[in-house]
């Protein structure tokens, strides 16, 4: 299975070929509108987000039997509770905005993963996004930083991915998910994969490379490969 999470950067409709020769079983998009998604044949697609414009989105291309799990809740914008149910395998898709001042990026995803801590109660579970977050900015968020966030993922079974398989710890991450302002001198670590432990078993990441994809987004596309 090949699940992909993008922040696009706006514009999907411009940019849905070059993700989609990615071949994706699942897309879960950020920054994109409704309009774009409505558009896309799939035998699953969900929209949420307050500015029809600039929402996120899940996309399911394989032949699944997807389903929005009855956990889902406006309360929280911006994620998506999933389940694929041949697997199973439950999915939570999320880009971490702004909710209001005090809910902010890592703090409204600490909300979030409390009230979806039943459906990530499974043995195949895997939470991947836009998290607009890293340890380096742990001092701004105290007991909702990120460092605090990892430990809250890891009591519920799971893992990041890319840190498991590249040796490197949080905060001290050698490839970059996203440029600030397309930049190649303003580089940050912010999108992740965090998969259980049985999954991580036999997974693969890769990120993509800014010199094919900074011309589309300030984000890369992490492609996530699962054998199930």
């Amino acid at each position: 299975m090949r699940i992909i999470s993008w922040n696009c950067n706006m514009g999907f409709e411009k940019k849905r070929d070059v993700v989609m020769g990615l071949h994706p079983d699942i897309l879960v998009l950020q920054e994109c509108s409704e309009k774009d998604i409505a558009r896309t044949d799939a035998p699953f697609k969900y929209w949420v987000g307050s500015n029809p414009h600039k929402g996120m989105a899940m996309i399911g291309f394989a032949n699944y039997t997807y389903a929005l799990d009855r956990s889902y809740t406006e309360e929280w914008p911006w994620f998506l509770p999933v389940r694929v149910e041949e697997v199973p395998l439950h999915i939570l898709g999320l880009w971490a905005c702004v909710k209001d001042q005090r809910l902010r990026y890592v703090r409204v995803t600490h909300q979030a993963i409390e009230h979806y801590a039943q459906f990530l109660s499974v043995s195949h579970m895997i939470v991947i996004g836009d998290f607009n977050s890293n340890a380096i900015w742990d001092r701004l968020y105290r007991e909702h930083s990120h460092s605090a966030l990892v430990a809250k993922l890891a009591d519920l079974g799971l893992v990041s991915a890319y840190h498991t398989l590249r040796g490197e710890k949080q905060g001290q991450e050698a490839t970059p998910t996203q440029f600030m302002y397309r930049h190649l001198a303003q580089p940050y670590h912010l999108d992740y994969a965090f998969i259980s432990h049985m999954l991580s078993r036999s997974c693969g990441l890769h990120i993509g490379e800014p010199d094919k994809w900074l011309h589309t987004s300030d984000h890369m596309p992490l492609l996530l490969t699962l054998s199930l």
